[in-house]
């Protein structure tokens, strides 16, 4: 395919007002001199400022008509040219070290898939799963053999596409490896 170690796909949408934070720290992948990373800002807002903002990044932005989460990925991945993609957790900020090195295990067929989870900190740590629909704290890297495989992402669902997605790699035999993001580190631990 392309000289790309991964593409990671950024859903405008479900980002929302988180969406600049996770550009600024996804700039680095990809304004290196020889980038590993092709990052893919997947928008279906008709806001106007999304375009500028990905151009301020440095990413290839892709506007699409009104659709549920898991149309959008599908249409998404035709348009990235790596065999490994990376769906950032939605509304945290991801890191770039944490990503390259989960990327590689997949490209290195050491797993199929990889899921990075982060646990919140702090008082609201036990609630705000009941609180934010969705599961929005995972971090997915999946090798593009797999997700054609398994026919991709569930169009019709909205927030629980890359949950489904996890659960049907794991029941059709995808060695999916969960890890945990060491937070105050900033470390996966394998």
């Amino acid at each position: 395919m392309t000289p790309y170690l991964g593409c990671i796909l950024l859903d405008a949408r479900v980002s929302g007002s988180h969406l600049p934070r996770q550009l600024a720290a996804l700039e680095g992948l990809n304004r290196q001199r020889d980038p590993t990373f092709g990052i893919l800002l997947v928008d279906d807002t008709a806001d106007q400022r999304r375009a500028s903002l990905a151009a301020r990044h440095g990413v290839q932005h892709l506007v699409l008509a009104p659709a549920a989460l898991g149309t959008r990925l599908n249409i998404a991945t035709s348009h990235c040219q790596s065999d490994v993609l990376v769906f950032p957790a939605a509304r945290q900020q991801p890191d770039p070290a944490s990503i390259s090195k989960a990327a590689a295990r997949v490209a290195e067929k050491r797993q199929d898939a990889m899921s990075l989870t982060t646990s919140p900190s702090g008082p609201l740590a036990r609630w705000l799963p009941r609180l934010v629909r969705g599961d929005l704290n995972h971090t997915l890297c999946v090798s593009r053999e797999w997700f054609e495989r398994i026919g991709g992402c569930d169009p019709e669902l909205e927030h629980s596409a890359l949950t489904e997605l996890l659960e049907r790699l794991r029941a059709c035999g995808a060695r999916v490896v969960e890890s945990s993001l060491n937070h105050k580190a900033g470390t996966v631990e394998l």
